[in-house]
């Protein structure tokens, strides 16, 4: 069944109810944090990543603070950290004497770590609403520089634990004409699960997509590889990926097609916290034909992510997808340039 706008504002709706509904879970709000300007917080440590830290308090709810504008951090629960280095390791949180430090209290004893070294928190006992990151992105645009009136509704879901990062994405593209209507429908569930040495990471993908432009009017794939961390750090995530997956596809003619291919993949992520606030984000996957020698496909995307007040961003993205061996109803290539909202939920 082709992934619909109203079915995915369903879902996003059903999430954020659910979400709201989890503030009854949480911990006292009794951790600080202190500013770069010498004020204190009160309130709850609900977790740091990419280079935020988000906080909760009774006043202002939950705050999305620059790691940068932290001095330091006081709690006497326990959390996971990760750092630089991917190290990984448990214990409380302390007031260090040491600017941009944080005194990490573990088994070990007690240690002064840089602000700066920690790529992550994450609270033991965090609720649902913690660990769940949900992005709901509406867009409207031009489609392959026609005149085509264009609409774009993306869902994206990212849910932690202790040593995986398992994300739900779909998107769905209807671009109208006075002559015909293209659709652009993909769904995708991914797991990356980190080894001993979290460098590296496994990487297993299930999806399904539909595109009027490539004439496919199904394809299922499911994807394994293996993954590693180029870089981590609070301003830039870099990692790659090799593997292979199967595909089944059907296109616009009936005909089907079971396949093996290579899967070549890299991801990138960079942000900015000086005004403009920005995100940039991008991935690029290259397929190999093995079983079907001499085909080649492709696809990717990039979005810039502005920050507009709290929650809420402008976005600018662009995607595309490559087949050098579609049928005749099809185009080798399909692309796109979308400009709209995103809601971090």
């Amino acid at each position: 069944m082709p992934f619909s706008i109203g079915g995915a504002a369903r879902v996003a709706l059903v999430i954020l109810l659910l979400t709201a509904g989890m503030d009854a879970l949480a911990r006292p709000k009794t951790d600080i944090v202190v500013l770069a300007n010498g004020d204190r917080v009160t309130g709850e440590v609900k977790g740091m990543r990419n280079g935020r830290l988000s906080f909760g308090t009774d006043s202002m709810g939950t705050v999305s603070i620059e790691w940068d504008g932290v001095t330091t951090l006081d709690s006497n629960h326990f959390f996971r950290f990760r750092t630089e280095q991917q190290d990984r390791f448990f214990g409380a949180l302390g007031e260090s004497e040491i600017d941009r430090h944080v005194q990490i209290v573990h088994a070990g004893g007690v240690e002064d770590v840089p602000l700066d070294e920690l790529v992550a928190i994450t609270p033991i006992e965090n609720t649902l609403e913690e660990r769940l990151d949900t992005v709901v992105n509406l867009g409207y645009s031009d489609f392959k520089a026609s005149e085509a009136r264009t609409t774009e509704l993306g869902l994206r879901m990212v849910y932690l634990d202790e040593y995986s990062e398992n994300t739900l994405e779909a998107r769905s593209v209807v671009a109208e004409s006075e002559t015909e209507t293209n659709t652009s429908n993909r769904v995708d569930l991914a797991r990356r699960h980190l080894w001993q040495d979290p460098l590296y990471f496994n990487y297993y993908r299930v999806g399904w997509e539909r595109n009027d432009q490539l004439a496919i009017d199904s394809r299922f794939v499911g994807s394994y590889g293996i993954g590693r961390r180029v870089f981590d750090s609070n301003r830039t995530k870099l990692s790659f990926i090799g593997g292979l997956q199967v595909v089944s596809e059907e296109d616009s003619l009936g005909e089907t097609t079971d396949s093996l291919e290579g899967l070549l993949a890299v991801d990138y992520r960079t942000w900015n916290f000086a005004a403009p606030e920005l995100d940039l984000v991008t991935g690029v996957r290259i397929y190999p034909g093995i079983t079907e020698t001499g085909r080649l496909r492709a696809d990717g995307e990039i979005t810039l992510s502005w920050e507009i007040t709290g929650d809420l961003n402008l976005s600018l993205s662009a995607y595309g997808s490559y087949d050098n061996e579609t049928n005749q109803d099809g185009d080798d290539y399909d692309y796109g340039i979308t400009t709209g909202v995103a809601w971090d939920l």
